[in-house]
């Protein structure tokens, strides 16, 4: 078995984060990719064919808007109304979405006895659990 197939990412993230960086800038697949990966030290890299699919299903929902570029033929994607709606509703949970993602994971860290993942996780939780919801 690989960890590849025991974790993935919480369902909906890469949508939400394409979205929020196609309004920000026009952006093609390959951009994207290589962004998560940055931003997640190397650890998480979606395969093209997860981004492409999930470019293709924000287009068919009007949530992108695909452009073509003078470079070769490469598509684009800037997000539209609809878009920035849905990104605008799923920050207004923020605190609650990032206090269930710190649950798992301290129960992920429970589960395999990480005592430091543990007190980081719980004193994380406990500030996040102090923060206002918006």
């Amino acid at each position: 078995m690989k960890s590849s197939e025991l974790v993935s990412a919480p369902r909906g993230l890469l949508k939400m984060f394409i979205i929020d960086m196609a309004s920000k800038y026009p952006v093609s697949g390959n951009e994207i990719s290589e962004r998560v990966s940055s931003l997640s030290n190397g650890v998480w890299k979606p395969s093209p064919g997860s981004i492409y699919y999930i470019l293709k299903e924000l287009v068919s929902k009007r949530r992108l808007s695909g452009i073509y570029t003078p470079d070769k033929g490469v598509k684009k994607y800037v997000a539209t109304e609809k878009g920035l709606n849905e990104l605008s509703l799923f920050k207004s949970f923020g605190v609650e979405i990032l206090l269930k993602q710190a649950a798992f994971l301290a129960l992920t860290s429970r589960l395999v006895q990480n005592e430091e993942a543990i007190e980081v996780l719980n004193d994380y939780i406990s500030k996040l659990q102090k923060k206002p919801k918006l």
